[in-house]
């Protein structure tokens, strides 16, 4: 094995250890990962499946809002090109 799958089975070992998935409201999972905001805050993430072939994935706003507190002015010309992505 190369030192790059090497790395790539070891990160993802401990990746898979540390993220926590908790079924909350609403139908969305909690995804509480290993890493932190600005803030030191661990990163957390929320998805639902939307359909069989889709999952919405959200923070509800909180990047946008850190973003925002820390200076940086989100416009709604600059939200356009934040869309969605097919998971394959």
């Amino acid at each position: 094995m190369s030192q790059a799958e090497s790395l790539k089975s070891s990160y993802i070992d401990w990746l898979k250890k540390e993220l926590i998935f908790t079924d909350i409201e609403d139908g969305y999972i909690s995804i509480s990962t290993p890493f932190v905001d600005n803030n030191y805050d661990n990163i957390e993430l929320f998805a639902k499946f939307v359909s069989e072939s889709q999952i919405e994935v959200t923070d509800f706003g909180e990047t946008l809002f850190n973003l925002e507190d820390n200076g940086l002015k989100i416009t709604k010309q600059s939200r356009l090109y934040i869309g969605y992505s097919k998971i394959p």
